[in-house]
């Protein structure tokens, strides 16, 4: 039961980016995941986009309430972005007989369960990356009792127990830490993207109307390409 509700406060504070690894066009992700038919595709390398996620900055906040009393902590100093690294999404069957992986996702390192989906998602072909706050970060005493000390990047502060009112688990003022629903990093978008890929449904001026963005922010004019499904079979020429 500790191990599932501290796993919990994980996902609470995890934010997760994701990609897929595919180098082809794959009809299913632009229905599902371009939303509407003027969509977009953006292409970038393994490398290209380690380095620039770990070259960034974080903006923002994260809050704690400390006996009632609020304060405010920078993001930048409770996420290392230099450690910042892709993880392939691995697909499995969660619900084999035989299957022990769930205990095992429970016992391991943080992040772990952020790397794993049910097979019927392997079309996908993700990729992630997985952005938890410095484990150094919480060092709460064990075991926590309500009106205990709780030391946060150094400090200590006066944490009122989420056991002390159950029944307001997220919106209770005397919770103890409450971090963004998201999250940014700023990084050099033209270092990052190598192609622009314009869905397959996407219509013409919505085309015409991204080539003036990326013109305006001086992206080369090659960077803009649509998706190879635009054009059926029986157009295409070949030499």
């Amino acid at each position: 039961t500790e191990i599932i509700k501290k796993r919990e406060k994980w996902r609470k504070m995890t934010y997760i980016n994701c990609w897929t690894r595919s180098c082809s066009d794959n009809v299913a992700l632009w229905k599902i995941y371009g939303g509407t038919k003027n969509s977009v595709a953006i292409e970038t390398t393994e490398e290209c986009l380690e380095r620039e996620l770990r070259d960034g900055s974080i903006d923002g906040n994260w809050e704690i309430v400390s006996n009632g009393n609020r304060d405010s902590l920078p993001l930048s100093k409770s996420f290392d972005l230099s450690k910042l690294t892709l993880h392939d999404v691995k697909y499995i069957d969660y619900n084999s007989p035989s299957n022990e992986l769930a205990t095992k996702l429970l016992l391991s390192a943080p992040e772990i369960p952020f790397t794993h989906k049910h097979k019927a998602f392997s079309h996908e072909e993700e990729v992630r990356i997985i952005c938890q706050p410095c484990p150094t970060l919480f060092i709460p005493p064990s075991p926590h009792v309500p009106g205990d000390l709780q030391i946060i990047n150094g400090r200590d502060y006066l944490l009122h127990h989420l056991n002390d009112c159950p029944e307001h688990f997220d919106s209770c003022p005397n919770n103890t830490v409450r971090f963004p629903k998201g999250l940014t990093i700023r990084v050099d978008s033209r270092k990052l993207i190598d192609k622009v890929w314009v869905g397959p449904y996407a219509e013409k001026w919505f085309y015409n109307l991204l080539t003036e963005v990326l013109k305006k922010f001086e992206f080369a004019q090659d960077i803009i390409e649509w998706s190879g499904l635009r054009t059926p079979p029986h157009k295409r020429t070949t030499t």
